[in-house]
């Protein structure tokens, strides 16, 4: 625990014409994650609000102190008053419960409970404040420029903001740094006490290939989904977000994996190309009703690399 202390352009055929207008574009970006190169891109250095996606930087972090025998997996986190009162979604357990550290982040990478979320922190770093503190000093490491977290469960704040691109700097490090741990994003379901928890990321179980690893979604945000896709030796990262619906961030980021697999995408660059100047203002589809006064987009038929 002691970490935790102290201190070009690709042209493409339809991949969306986008349901937002041009005050809105949402980001889209697939990686081929053994070269690193960047094989689709559209507005990935843009700010947007993480919601639960933030739920990946948790899970790095306590990963990182579990491997480097810092932590237990069996840890007692145990549900305090404040991390109970997190608005839904919600695990449910009362203040003063207790819960293994491992079936913690299990449970909350399937379903992207906030109460968890917050006691995981709590439990690590003393204080959700403290967490946070190692979450940003662990975006500085890894060059996530356009990232800020303001708390550990992805509720929306304005200042807490990331970008496509970063979402992608932190998936690749979690693939990279904790390849036995790695299936903890790809439960497509899991058990606790007699309940079974189905994962938010509907692909998991719909598009084959897909292992990993998380969704997020707030009204200023949309939906937002990072996934991973294995197929004939070869591993995609795709990010979507501020999609209108979980089927249209389904949709969206199963075009891009389709488009990728068949080889209609052609690298365009490394993924440092489209890295941010810094922080700056996040879109915020709360002022289009989160989304739903936009028309969406039909869903693109194929694509082709330029």
């Amino acid at each position: 625990m002691r970490r935790f202390i102290g201190g070009c352009l690709i042209a493409v055929a339809v991949l969306p014409a986008l349901w937002l207008d041009s005050a809105a574009a949402a980001p889209r970006l697939l990686v081929d994650v053994r070269t690193g190169q960047v094989l689709y891109a559209d507005d990935a250095a843009t700010s947007w609000y993480p919601a639960s996606l933030t739920k990946l930087m948790v899970a790095h972090l306590v990963m990182r102190e579990v491997e480097a025998g810092e932590l237990d997996p069996r840890t007692i986190v145990t549900m305090s008053t404040h991390a109970a009162s997190q608005p839904p979604s919600r695990f449910g357990l009362k203040p003063g419960s207790e819960i293994e550290l491992r079936d913690a982040l299990r449970i909350m990478l399937v379903r992207s409970y906030n109460d968890l979320a917050v006691a995981v922190a709590e439990s690590v770093a003393g204080s959700e404040a403290a967490f946070v503190e190692a979450m940003n000093r662990e975006c500085a490491r890894l060059g996530m420029r356009g990232t800020h977290f303001v708390n550990a469960n992805g509720l929306h704040d304005p200042g807490q903001v990331t970008t496509a691109h970063d979402m992608a700097l932190l998936a690749l490090a979690i693939m990279r740094e904790h390849p036995q741990n790695f299936a903890m994003f790809g439960n497509a379901e899991t058990q606790f006490d007699g309940r079974t928890i189905k994962n938010t990321n509907g692909l998991l179980r719909d598009y084959p290939g897909v292992d990993g690893m998380k969704t997020g979604y707030t009204c200023p945000s949309g939906f937002n989904l990072v996934a991973t896709a294995y197929r004939g030796g070869r591993r995609l990262l795709a990010i979507a977000m501020g999609e209108p619906s979980t089927k249209a961030r389904a949709a969206d980021v199963s075009a891009l994996f389709d488009a990728g697999f068949a080889g209609r995408l052609k690298p365009v660059g490394p993924l440092s190309r489209y890295d941010s100047s810094g922080l700056s203002p996040a879109v915020d589809l709360k002022s289009y009703a989160c989304g739903k006064s936009l028309p969406a987009a039909a869903l693109p038929l194929a694509l082709t690399g330029g």
